[in-house]
């Protein structure tokens, strides 16, 4: 009498004056994941047996493939202050995601958005402190931003805003026309400077709140005569 024993595409043969066979366990493969081996519980994060080893059989078996994949998610402090530099997480076997925690953003003076895939995005994908799925390999920016104000004093008050984001400097704002009769403007500084702060461009760019005035100029041409002394008007 024969009997056959099948473990995924290998089986052994006995006889009937032996009531075991001998098998060898096939390789895995499975591009870019560590190979385990096998085990009777396809959940299971250990492999029972090595590939390729023999295994002795006294009965049906099914073994599953144990596999393993480590995630790598790198966080770039993008110009702000991130409490961890990288996360780890393990997909096993048939999973197709696995959880790391993202970490807090600090930065003064600004507003922590989140975390994006892109290092000069506007908007955060992913919000900080939160779990996210990940299947592969990727680095995540954080995303912050100030905003900024600036107040104009010339004729009229106005104010203009702009934002500073990631590891961006300044920001620009667009100045408002300055109009002085017989008076040349040349700048904006502080209420009692005389020279300009910021020059008379089209836009200044800034890097805090900031309150400005008009430093206008106005030139006057002084002619100056010299009088004659008396002992020239006795001489003439």
């Amino acid at each position: 009498e024969i009997h056959e024993r099948l473990v995924g595409s290998e089986m052994c043969i006995r006889d009937r004056n032996n009531d075991t066979c001998e098998i060898q366990l096939p390789n895995i493969i499975k591009y870019g994941w560590n190979i385990l081996g096998f085990s009777n519980d396809k959940d299971s994060k250990v492999a029972k047996y090595k590939v390729k080893s023999k295994l002795t059989l006294k009965e049906d078996i099914t073994l599953y493939a144990i596999t393993k994949k480590e995630i790598e998610v790198t966080f770039s402090s993008n110009g702000s202050n991130v409490n961890i530099t990288s996360a780890y997480c393990t997909l096993f076997n048939d999973e197709t995601s696995c959880k790391i925690q993202l970490p807090k953003i600090d930065r003064d003076d600004f507003d922590t958005l989140g975390f994006s895939e892109n290092k000069d995005a506007k908007e955060a994908t992913y919000k900080e402190e939160t779990e996210l799925e990940v299947n592969t390999k990727k680095t995540l920016y954080a995303i912050t931003k100030k905003d900024i104000t600036v107040t104009f004093n010339e004729n009229k008050t106005t104010t203009e805003t702009c934002t500073i984001y990631n590891t961006q400097k300044k920001c620009k704002v667009k100045q408002p026309p300055v109009t002085k009769d017989g008076y040349e403007f040349i700048g904006w500084g502080n209420i009692n400077d005389t020279i300009p702060i910021y020059n008379n461009y089209p836009y200044l760019e800034v890097d805090k709140n900031e309150n400005l005035y008009a430093i206008t100029k106005k030139t006057i041409t002084c002619l100056l005569y010299a009088s004659p002394s008396p002992r020239d008007a006795h001489e003439s």
